[in-house]
């Protein structure tokens, strides 16, 4: 009797070990799989290092007029991808064949050295000075240097980029618009040839006009 007791509590107490056990490991499994969701669905957000320059402030500034919640905070990681450079379809300013109209637009990188055309492509002056616009897009990567014009990027009428300013000598950012009205901030580094491209979390509640301020500061009757 006495030794079907002790069997009885030898027995109890192994349940009883591996039913603890088997808590403290869904306890550890738990944590662990918290810890991954939060490391998942932590967004990588915009980060500029370069927030007073001119451009930049001009294009959120005017979203801030827009809606005063305008943030550069809720760009977040949407893809990152690499870049397949190729020969552009627009004159260098190097070239003969510039137009001196678009000498205006073109955003030269703090060296001097470099200068994204993001116009000369989409549109075009007829007779009365008045831009054409074309429903397509190229943005291009001009070296001064090496006097080579680089296709980095090509829009249909869906999606247009709206400005750009380059952060340091081999990163650019391009400032994006759509037909569905959603910001799109893509980070290039000419080097490397790699884009982040981060999305904003909002869309606009109304319709963007920079484009066509953007042209009109510049001189350029806009019908």
């Amino acid at each position: 009797m006495m030794k079907n007791i002790i069997y009885i509590l030898i027995i109890l107490t192994f349940f009883s070990s591996c039913t603890e056990q088997d808590k403290k490991k869904n306890s550890e499994l738990t944590t662990e799989t918290i810890k991954a969701e939060k490391t998942v669905l932590e967004p990588i957000r915009l980060d500029i290092n370069n927030t007073t320059n001119d451009i930049l402030l001009d294009w959120s500034n005017y979203y801030k007029s827009l809606d005063s919640s305008f943030s550069l905070d809720n760009f977040h990681l949407e893809q990152t991808d690499t870049l397949n450079f190729i020969q552009g379809n627009v004159f260098g300013i190097f070239d003969n064949e510039f137009n001196k109209v678009y000498g205006d637009f073109i955003v030269y990188s703090p060296n001097q050295e470099k200068y994204i055309d993001f116009d000369s492509y989409q549109w075009t002056m007829d007779e009365n000075q008045t831009p054409i616009f074309s429903p397509d897009q190229e943005i291009n990567l001009i070296d001064l240097n090496k006097q080579t014009v680089m296709r980095i990027g090509f829009n249909g009428p869906l999606q247009w980029v709206e400005n750009a300013f380059w952060e340091n000598d081999t990163t650019v950012f391009l400032f994006e618009n759509s037909s569905e009205r959603i910001l799109i901030i893509s980070e290039i580094d000419v080097i490397s040839k790699k884009v982040k491209i981060f999305k904003y979390q909002d869309t606009l509640n109304v319709k963007s006009d920079y484009s066509e301020l953007r042209l009109r500061k510049k001189g350029l009757k806009i019908e």
